[in-house]
């Protein structure tokens, strides 16, 4: 039984580092800073030791549970949650790596997930000390980012240059608000040009648009 057992151990950590050097080297493609207005504001240092992974809305909770336990880049041990919201297409999971990574390996992990059906989008997560209400309800967390990004055009009776880059970049028009109707919300996918963040800059860098911003999200990290 011992021999098993150790045969075992052997074949995981064996698994494991075939995995990893499988993958397609690859570039960091963490940016950390987005505009606000005429400025940037620093998004943070990249966090080593998590992943914001989506998967569509119409895969069952048990699908998502086998797809992250047939992965070996994730902790075995660590409580995930699943978060789903009525009307959002989405299912949302923080995972946690199965070591602490470096940019360029995390970027090749998101590559290599964003390759499997299932995963909607895996984002880069982001060190943050601002959890919950401070003295109220604290809780450790990582910043991150949805596939979501709101751009404002100068005039929203003329969207030629909003649907010429949303085009250009493969990236969809989500709707209008109807309150700003200046603001227009944008859906990155897998297919898109690059990342929310990376699309959200440079549609602003374009300098066709009065302000383009990502969705931030704020998670809480299980202990």
């Amino acid at each position: 039984m011992k021999k098993i057992f150790l045969f075992l151990v052997l074949a995981t950590v064996i698994f494991i580092g075939c995995e990893e050097e499988a993958l397609i080297p690859t570039t960091c493609d963490y940016i950390d800073f987005r505009y606000y207005g005429d400025s940037t504001l620093n998004l943070g240092l990249l966090s080593n030791d998590y992943l914001f992974v989506a998967c569509d809305s119409s895969f069952s909770n048990t699908d998502i549970d086998q797809f992250i336990a047939s992965s070996s880049f994730f902790d075995p041990n660590y409580d995930y949650t699943i978060s789903a919201y009525p009307g959002y297409r989405f299912k949302s999971v923080l995972l946690k790596l199965n070591g602490s990574r470096n940019c360029e390996i995390i970027s090749a992990i998101i590559g290599q997930l964003e390759e499997e059906p299932i995963v909607s989008y895996a984002h880069h997560t982001i060190q943050t000390d601002i959890c919950g209400m401070i003295g109220i309800n604290e809780y450790p967390c990582v910043n991150s980012y949805s596939s979501l990004f709101y751009v404002k055009v100068f005039d929203e009776n003329d969207l030629t240059d909003l649907n010429t880059m949303i085009s250009a970049t493969n990236t969809t028009l989500v709707e209008q608000n109807a309150f700003m109707p200046k603001w227009f919300t944008v859906q990155v996918t897998k297919a898109s040009m690059g990342h929310t963040v990376k699309m959200a800059n440079y549609f602003y860098e374009s300098g066709l648009f009065e302000a383009s911003e990502p969705d931030i999200v704020n998670i809480p990290v299980s202990e």
